[in-house]
């Protein structure tokens, strides 16, 4: 592991210096940017619905929640995975209220009973013959569009929104060559948080390896699984990887790391995050992929939401159950903690904005905040037009 205190040579002059760009204090809080928010990057970014292996018949489903939306993303009896609006048409009740599951042949507004296809079209609202003429035709569920990238399903509201593989260029094939198993992976568990935090301070802590290793005690740990000297990074449109091999010595492991079945990279802690709140991930030595939804709710308020998946010969693995606990009860509470702090540390008067830490001549080092930049970038130039 590199030595974290080593002092860097001198190779530049404070008049080098560039300031690396940040967001302004007040997008961590204020509610014009929230609503900015909704419309510059929600409104029309390609939101994570699942692993494709969670729409195999119809009538599954997920319900994915963000802003004040609320999304069914349905396997309909054609088997056409559709997304259309949670919310009847009628007046406005939640059509379902569970994450997921499977609606079987019908989705029923539980206040005054509509019912609707899998597919969105009203099929009968009840005591409508009391209506001569009633437009059933006309009040099916508003759909949205929906792609395919690396196994996994996405949405967006905006009609008009380019594909993915324009969006994203090259992430699918590089997580199906990256992440393990993912073509014969099925969900396993799922957590959904409801957190007093703006989503960007949860985003600015995962999409950075600066603090694996300088942290909680629960981030240390997951450093002793790595190995930082094979470092890995890539920055490209709309997403970013980062990459560490597994250790080459399992001692002092927060759980049991086999190394005999280690496959390279793969097998690695390997990190996705796709604009603008998605986190695909892998655990060292378990076979196992997480998503994670980091959505807002309100300026000051956001979802953490999770789903494991794994093939099903690892599903008993015991090593692999306790690393998603350990990852569950440890590491995302310091990682909650540690957003928690900074979130509520933007609203101090002696906190101007962040300063990161952006080596110009080796922003490949898991200790360059080069991935925060550009992220803070990207949010800004979504958002921005809309203040």
């Amino acid at each position: 592991m590199l030595d974290q205190d080593a002092q860097p040579a001198e190779t530049s002059k404070p008049e080098d210096y560039r300031q690396p760009f940040s967001l302004p204090k007040h997008w961590y809080y204020d509610r014009k940017v929230y609503e900015a928010e909704k419309e510059g990057i929600f409104g029309n970014a390609w939101l994570c619905a699942g692993h494709v292996s969670e729409f195999q018949k119809p009538g599954d489903f997920a319900r994915i929640d963000f802003c004040d939306e609320s999304v069914l993303v349905v396997c309909g009896a054609d088997n056409v995975i559709r997304a259309m609006y949670n919310v009847c048409q009628h007046r406005g009740h939640q059509l379902v209220s569970e994450r997921r599951g499977n609606l079987r042949k019908m989705i029923r507004c539980p206040y005054h009973s509509w019912v609707y296809g899998l597919d969105g079209a009203l099929r009968k609202a009840a005591k409508q013959e009391s209506v001569p003429g009633f437009p059933v035709a006309q009040l099916g569920l508003p759909q949205m569009k929906v792609d395919f990238c690396g196994q996994f399903v996405f949405f967006n509201a905006d009609e008009n929104a380019a594909p993915m593989a324009e969006m994203y260029p090259d992430l699918g094939k590089t997580m199906e060559s990256d992440l393990p198993d993912l073509d014969r992976a099925t969900f396993l568990e799922g957590d959904s948080q409801a957190l007093p935090v703006n989503w960007k301070s949860l985003i600015d802590n995962v999409v950075e390896a600066y603090h694996f290793a300088l942290s909680g005690p629960g981030h240390k740990s997951l450093a002793k699984t790595v190995d930082f000297d094979g470092f890995y990074r890539k920055k490209a449109d709309n997403w970013l990887t980062y990459q560490f091999p597994a250790t080459n010595e399992a001692e002092s492991t927060p759980y049991p790391v086999d190394l005999k079945k280690v496959r390279g990279r793969k097998d690695g802690f390997v990190v996705f995050w796709m604009y603008p709140d998605t986190l695909i991930f892998s655990m060292t030595a378990t076979g196992v992929t997480c998503m994670y939804r980091m959505p807002p709710t309100g300026p000051e308020t956001m979802y953490a939401d999770s789903a494991y998946y794994i093939p099903d010969e690892r599903r008993e693995d015991a090593a692999t159950r306790e690393a998603i606990v350990w990852m569950n009860t440890i590491v995302n509470a310091e990682d909650y903690s540690l957003s928690s702090s900074s979130f509520r540390g933007s609203k101090s008067k002696g906190f101007t904005r962040s300063h990161l830490l952006v080596n110009p001549c080796n922003d490949d080092s898991p200790f360059s905040e080069g991935p925060l930049e550009m992220v803070h970038r990207l949010f800004h130039d979504a958002a921005d037009p809309f203040l």
